[in-house]
């Protein structure tokens, strides 16, 4: 959020990713090929072992896409679904209550 976005190096380095590869439909939302509904639906079909890891993921970067385009109401029940629903060792949990007590929200008792 902090720099600038370069789309042609964005887009080279999604190329690299096979199409099976988690998180590439994650990365395809953040190059506007894929709707959040469509990243969080992928993540509850692609490998049922892994569902509940790659709802997480997906609701954390949705999130992120969301604060870097100002939208903190899109942002907030996404984080708050990461901080009370994900693995507390996962990096997207503890990024998720830093990203709360930035903006302000209140953060779940851990």
């Amino acid at each position: 959020r902090a720099g600038h976005f370069d789309q042609a190096a964005f887009a080279a380095a999604l190329a690299q990713w096979k199409e099976r590869d988690w998180p590439r439909p994650i990365l395809e939302f953040y190059d506007g090929k894929r709707s959040a509904e469509n990243v969080l639906k992928e993540a509850s079909s692609w490998h049922e072992s892994k569902d509940a890891a790659q709802r997480c993921e997906s609701k954390f970067y949705i999130a992120e896409w969301h604060l870097a385009h100002s939208d903190v109401a899109a942002a907030t029940p996404l984080l708050l679904a990461v901080s009370t629903g994900c693995p507390t060792d996962f990096i997207e949990y503890s990024s998720a209550l830093a990203e709360l007590k930035r903006i302000g929200v209140p953060v779940p008792k851990e």
